[in-house]
């Protein structure tokens, strides 16, 4: 499934085409699919399976295929993290290519200074924050340890890749082949996708995609309870989730009815607790923000954009064919049908966890916004249910297990990326800093890798100088310092930056002049 999402541009560079390479890749989707759901039965009643268990007794050759599987899955999994924490320390957080992340900061920063998260800001259009607190309230971890947000990213991303990795493992060490090398195949699925690489610097979605899995694990144990609880704080985080809200009742419905009281309620408040303060706080601002901008945001804005009738789904072909008035018609519609198929599918003891992949599969097929990285969410909850199939989960497990199961990959994926992290950031502290000018060279970006936290100087150099005196605003990672003096023929300018606006990882040094000027070079040194 993740490749396919690379499939339009290939088959463009094949067969060329416009839009009809993305209504191929829509098909072939779709029938991926529906093939997956209709092989995937329900697991829930097989016989437990032993951890200890194996297909024969311990010998030589399972030994040396768990140890090739072992270094396959690290190596993989070292790949998968060296690639992406190299690309959020090239390219820096920047408005232009996503203002994702860029209002997360700054509704953080506000929320922070004890004011309302959810008002307009100017990014340096102006923007709402259009995301529940379980998207942007994680995201004070790393604000707070003074790291760059995306390492929380990389981290919450590569979970569900350790969770592959040892799933394949536990498979190997019971000698089962074929499992253990499904398992590395969805690792190097997920590791080596382009759109995914691309996505992390400048995404914010996957900072909860660890919650995505555990939601995934609970429902295949059918932990209902505590699968309302997670999936009710995936809502708070993205609302497309919500298309999976019927699915999992119909599923509690239907395997056991007692229960169903006791699930509806769980959904309905861990969807209403965490938006109750800011409910308080400011009701017309938090409702705009996340509702009142959205539509008109997206058929003024996004809609008339050339680029989005090249998305994978149907809303772009809606949108190509000038239809834009049976959009959401057709989404009620495709909802409609595809929960009617999930009942009757599930009474035919077909996999929930699949079916309600199918249902927010459908639902980002038909959204109103069009792009690519939605269909993350839903090729990673078909993954996370896969997993919850292998023997690294034990069927006995408790809902705690679980946990500590899910906390384990979790732990795993943050060593990964600490460790990585640091060693990328120490080979590449003398690097030249990549400059990038916008607007006639009026503005320039810089961007400085930092390993440590401390005062720095920072030296820009002009080529040639400016022919009179200007002032140049400077601001580093969005936060506004005191505008500077460019003296005539100027060739230097110092920038004393506080140890207070650095962070670890890539930092952005804005710079906009008055008048158009040439940076030949930015230099950073520690002043302790």
């Amino acid at each position: 499934m993740f490749a396919l999402l690379s499939a339009p541009l290939t088959l463009q560079r094949w067969f060329g085409g416009d839009t009809a390479p993305y209504i191929v890749s829509t098909i072939a989707l779709v029938l991926v699919a529906a093939a997956v759901v209709l092989s995937w039965r329900n697991g829930h009643d097989a016989p437990p399976i032993d951890p200890s268990s194996r297909t024969s007794p311990t010998s030589h050759t399972h030994d040396l295929a768990t140890i090739l599987v072992a270094a396959a899955a690290a190596a993989l999994l070292f790949f998968t993290c060296r690639a992406w924490v190299v690309q959020i320390l090239t390219i820096p957080i920047d408005p232009y290519r996503g203002d994702m992340l860029v209002v997360v900061r700054e509704g953080l920063r506000r929320f922070f200074a004890g004011m309302n998260p959810y008002t307009i800001y100017h990014v340096p259009w102006p923007a709402p924050l259009p995301y529940g607190p379980m998207l942007w309230a994680p995201y004070a971890i790393p604000m707070l340890m003074r790291v760059d947000l995306r390492f929380l990213s990389v981290a919450a991303a590569l979970l569900v890749p350790a969770a592959c990795g040892a799933a394949a493992i536990a498979s190997a060490r019971r000698g089962r082949v074929a499992p253990a090398a499904g398992a590395l195949l969805m690792l190097g699925a997920i590791g080596l996708s382009g759109p995914l690489e691309q996505f992390m610097a400048a995404g914010h979605t996957p900072v909860y995609w660890p919650l995505v899995a555990l939601f995934a694990w609970l429902t295949a144990r059918e932990r209902w309870r505590a699968a309302a609880v997670a999936l009710g704080l995936l809502v708070v985080a993205r609302t497309t989730m919500i298309a999976v809200v019927p699915v999992l009742l119909i599923a509690v419905w239907q395997r056991d009815r007692r229960q169903f009281a006791g699930a509806c309620a769980l959904v309905a408040l861990a969807i209403a607790l965490p938006f109750l303060p800011f409910a308080l706080w400011d009701p017309r601002a938090l409702s705009y923000a996340l509702y009142g901008s959205y539509e008109s945001v997206i058929k003024t804005v996004v809609w008339p954009d050339p680029t989005v009738p090249h998305t994978i789904g149907l809303t772009g072909v809606l949108l190509t064919h000038h239809l834009h008035r049976f959009v959401e018609a057709i989404q009620v519609a495709v909802m409609t049908i595809v929960y009617l198929a999930c009942r009757a599918l599930m009474r035919r003891g077909h996999a929930p966890v699949a079916l309600m992949a199918t249902a927010l599969l459908a639902f980002s097929m038909t959204t109103l916004w069009p792009v690519t990285y939605i269909y993350f969410d839903v090729f990673l909850l078909f993954a996370a249910g896969v997993l919850a199939g292998m023997p690294w989960l034990d069927t006995r497990w408790s809902t705690s297990s679980l946990v500590r199961g899910w906390a384990t990959a979790a732990a795993v994926a943050v060593v990964f990326v600490a460790a990585l992290g640091a060693a990328t950031l120490r080979l590449r502290a003398n690097e030249r800093p990549a400059i990038t000018s916008r607007d006639e060279p009026r503005q320039a970006s810089i961007v400085l890798l930092r390993g440590a936290i401390s005062p720095v100087m920072v030296d820009v150099q002009i080529g040639g100088g400016p022919a009179g005196p200007q002032r140049m605003g400077v601001s580093l990672n969005g936060a506004p310092l005191e505008a500077v003096e460019i003296s005539a023929g100027a060739e230097h300018v110092m920038l004393a930056v506080p140890e207070s606006l650095w962070q670890i990882g890539a930092n952005t040094l804005d710079l906009t002049a008055a008048a158009p000027i040439t940076i030949r070079g930015v230099t950073a040194r520690p002043t302790r």
